[in-house]
């Protein structure tokens, strides 16, 4: 309900979900990086769908590293 008390178990759901929601704002980001996706897109349509695998992918890339260099600094 609004405005009761949250549950142990509601707080400990809401911090993962908001662990979750900040690794996707962050991709999304990452991916407006990326000018070709975070402006008008001035080229054929029909490579578009090619375009945006290819700059997601690189995002999954980095992402991985990321993730590695920060798993590496945490140890």
């Amino acid at each position: 309900m609004k405005g009761k008390e949250l549950t142990e178990q509601q707080e400990e759901f809401n911090s993962q979900l908001s662990a979750v929601r900040v690794r996707v704002e962050h991709c999304i980001g990452w991916v407006k990086n990326w000018a070709i996706v975070a402006t008008g897109f001035r080229s054929s349509h029909l490579i578009y769908t090619s375009v945006m695998q290819t700059v997601c992918g690189l995002v999954n890339l980095q992402t991985r590293q990321w993730q590695m260099a920060h798993s590496a600094n945490c140890a």
